[in-house]
């Protein structure tokens, strides 16, 4: 008996490759189309293609968006970081679903794993550096700390708010009327 595909006659039921399901000719479908389909759905259709596909591992993906040539930051030895920065330059990069802090995950790639109630410190004073030789432990202290010892400390509200008679806070003295111009 001859297959009904060499007389052109193709069965209107086939059973998809990749779940087993079985399907009709959808509304549209040309003989052509028809004969070379053989999954049932879009979904089925992606997943055979992403089944084949190599992903990148996530060190792969990171290093990728890192730049190791000399002469990054202030002491020439930083790796920049070549991906999306936040508006204070630190670098942004995607595990999973959650958006984590560049260095954080050249901390926990390269050196270990971070503890909850660590943060990762950098030793040259620049944010978008992805070098494991310039990231330490530390808590919010020891930041603080480093940032008064290396000049990096400024007075926020010495800068909105100039000094008034004299207070060093930059706040009036009740009562006083001086501050305020009339003109």
């Amino acid at each position: 008996m001859a297959d009904a595909n060499e007389h052109g006659i193709i069965p209107d039921v086939k059973t998809c490759t990749v779940c087993g399901k079985q399907y009709t000719r959808r509304k549209g479908y040309g003989f052509r189309q028809w004969a070379a389909s053989t999954t049932c759905s879009r979904n089925c259709s992606v997943a055979i293609v992403n089944a084949n596909r190599v992903w990148p591992t996530q060190r792969e993906r990171f290093e990728a968006k890192v730049d190791r040539s000399l002469g990054q930051g202030p002491e020439g030895t930083c790796h920049e970081w070549k991906g999306h920065r936040t508006k204070w330059g630190y670098g942004s990069f995607k595990v999973g679903t959650a958006v984590k802090k560049a260095h954080r995950v050249a901390y926990e790639l390269y050196c270990g794993e971070v503890p909850s109630d660590q943060m990762v410190l950098h030793s040259c004073d620049n944010p978008p550096c992805c070098n494991p030789d310039h990231l330490s432990l530390g808590d919010q202290v020891k930041n603080m700390q480093e940032k008064r010892l290396r000049g990096r400390n400024r007075n926020r509200g010495e800068k909105k708010l100039p000094r008034v008679n004299g207070d060093p806070d930059g706040m009036p003295i009740p009562g006083d009327l001086r501050h305020l111009s009339v003109y």
